[in-house]
């Protein structure tokens, strides 16, 4: 009996152990699916386009309770019909650029999926390929898609803001019908699409805003579809969600660029890519509350940029790139983050995040508040060529001082800081004289990346500035018992301070 009861043991962990195996195999010519159990993750890779299916016949569908994430991988051309139908415990999914058509009822009756980015690339979105997604919110359908097929996203119950890009020219059958909680739609098309039968079945248009460039505005009061809404004219040449509550707009007449509403923009955003090399001045109004990562980066007209008080979070690299971009204001009354001349720092300045590549300014010194100067803080500031690191910093990320190429004297008052190669990437290290306090000259001759500066001892006091060219020593004076230094007209104590 007892063995009968071990032998019956090791089956039940052997199927166990079976159940926890990852799984696969092809759904397509050239395209293979991979289902790892352990993470609940259902992964779509390959260049050829995915099968179609009917509804339950997907080989991953059996373990529809299962899946919990799902990756399709850029390459991927084309998801099948019915390919993901009834995924009810996904809540994320992102369709890569790769993907040309979003097949029939592709994502249908996934109840769970709430968080929706279709990126730049996708044309055709199918038929129901998003409906009965009851959790889905916040719809920004991307600036490549020419047609949203019947049913796209109709009886999605809490759907409440679509973005429709001017690439639209086609509005299904009941499209976006049965959304009773629909609140807000922005269209940036110049002309209003004509809307197909039932277009808005069951959507209450009188509590639902409709924003619309200014100049299309009286287009959409005279069709019929469209002039039920309560319609919101924009003064912009173009418009967009960039955010799940947040409208960009861009107008061409001032290369100006302004973001309103509330909430986070997203990281990587694409939408306005057409206009990034026009853009001059970027404002932020009240109600954002964070930079996504890499969010403007290759704006390379940005001039200037105003953030808001209610700012609290600005993620990596938001302005790389940005080579004419001079200044970086902060709202008074934000806790987070302080800017001072233009350069943005966290609010206590321990943190100097980013000083603006095009600041015309030849000679900096970094306040002696910072202990960390931030990745990428200095990069591609071609105009500097004087530089001053306090003694306070601690910590330098990666590229913070990369090619900034006219960079020929540095005066660091800081102990050795460990740091990449990377840091000063582009920099003619052997012709930039690093000037150091005696007490560490030897350290920074033998100091990986700080050894291959032409390295000299400096007797300049911290925080004493002194004009451009090579420093005046100084002439030593006793008084009152006191070590004074008298340079370039002015009084210095041993320290460094001015004394006045």
């Amino acid at each position: 009996m007892k063995r009968i009861f071990t032998l019956f043991a090791a089956a039940v962990a052997a199927i166990a152990m079976c159940a926890q195996s990852p799984v696969g195999g092809s759904c397509g010519a050239n395209s293979q699916w991979y289902f790892d159990p352990s993470r609940g993750l259902l992964s779509i890779s390959g260049a050829g386009a995915m099968d179609d299916y009917v509804s339950g016949a997907a080989p991953w569908y059996k373990y529809n309770q299962e899946i919990t994430r799902l990756a399709i991988l850029d390459g991927v051309p084309y998801i099948g019909d019915y390919a993901f139908w009834d995924l009810l415990n996904v809540t994320d999914v992102t369709i890569p650029g790769s993907v040309k058509n979003i097949g029939d009822y592709a994502f249908a009756s996934c109840g769970g999926l709430r968080t929706l980015r279709i990126e730049n690339g996708v044309q055709y979105i199918g038929k129901g390929a998003f409906g009965l997604c009851l959790a889905l919110e916040t719809v920004m359908i991307p600036n490549t898609v020419t047609t949203i097929d019947e049913q796209a996203f109709g009886l999605c119950g809490n759907l409440k803001i679509v973005s429709i890009p001017a690439s639209v020219t086609t509005l299904g059958k009941q499209a976006l019908a049965f959304c009773p909680s629909l609140q807000w739609i922005i269209n940036a098309a110049g002309i209003p699409q004509t809307p197909s039968e039932g277009l808005f079945d069951n959507v209450d248009k009188t509590k639902c805003r409709l924003s619309v460039l200014a100049s299309a505005e009286q287009a959409f009061r005279a069709t019929a579809e469209w002039k039920e809404f309560n319609i919101e004219p924009v003064q912009a040449t173009a418009m967009g969600l960039c955010g799940e509550n947040l409208l960009w707009t861009y107008d061409a007449g001032t290369n100006a660029m302004e973001i309103s509403g509330t909430g986070r923009i997203y990281d990587f955003f694409e939408e306005w890519d057409e206009f990034k090399k026009d853009i001059e001045t970027l404002e932020l109004q009240e109600g954002v509350s964070t930079i996504g990562r890499d969010a403007f980066r290759n704006c390379f007209s940005l001039t200037s940029v105003v953030l808001p008080a209610s700012l609290d979070s600005v993620d990596q690299y938001p302005f790389s790139s940005c080579n004419q971009l001079t200044s970086i204001e902060v709202a008074e009354g934000n806790y987070c983050y302080s800017s001072v001349d233009g350069v943005l720092f966290n609010k206590t300045k321990t943190y100097l995040i980013k000083y603006p590549a095009a600041k015309p300014k030849e000679e900096y010194s970094i306040p002696n508040t910072v202990t960390d100067v931030q990745p990428y803080a200095f990069c591609d500031c071609r105009r500097l060529n004087k530089l001053t690191i306090p003694s306070s910093v601690v910590t330098i990320g990666q590229l913070a001082f990369g090619y900034c190429s006219s960079l020929h004297e540095i005066y660091n008052y800081a102990a050795p800081i460990l740091i990449e190669a990377s840091v000063f990437r582009g920099v003619d290290q052997p012709n930039c004289i690093l000037y150091v306090p005696q007490q560490y000259y030897q350290a920074y001759l033998t100091e990986n990346v700080w050894k291959d500066f032409n390295v000299q001892i400096t007797d300049r006091g911290e925080g004493i500035e002194t004009p451009s060219g090579s420093p005046s020593r100084g002439e030593k004076v006793l008084r009152n018992g006191m070590l004074l230094i008298e340079r370039n007209g002015k009084t210095y104590n041993a320290q460094g301070a001015e004394l006045r």
